[in-house]
């Protein structure tokens, strides 16, 4: 009974302020990026992380693979833009 209760009310919880976030971003002024751009964007950004993965792999360099793990985590923290976005004038606004 509890493993059917307890996934019931973790999703209560979490769908009504989910729902009034997504829901903020629908009405948003400002206009969509276009998804060949934000797709294009996401490739360059994932170039790094694939050649620190294929360093890691190859040499064994976990100094590469740490680099790779940082680059994902912090990709649009500074300034709101990754590589990919900087690259295809793209950037990510808090509303």
């Amino acid at each position: 009974m509890i493993g059917l209760v307890l996934p019931a009310v973790l999703f209560a919880a979490v769908y009504f302020p989910t729902l009034t976030k997504l829901s903020t971003a629908l009405v948003s002024p400002y206009a969509k990026a276009d998804v060949l751009k934000r797709l294009f964007a996401a490739t360059i950004d994932g170039v790094p992380v694939i050649a620190a993965g294929l360093l890691y792999w190859n040499a064994g360099s976990t100094g590469a693979l740490v680099i790779g793990a940082l680059y994902l985590l912090v990709k649009d923290g500074i300034r709101g833009q990754s590589l990919g976005k900087l690259w295809c004038s793209l950037v990510v606004i808090n509303l």
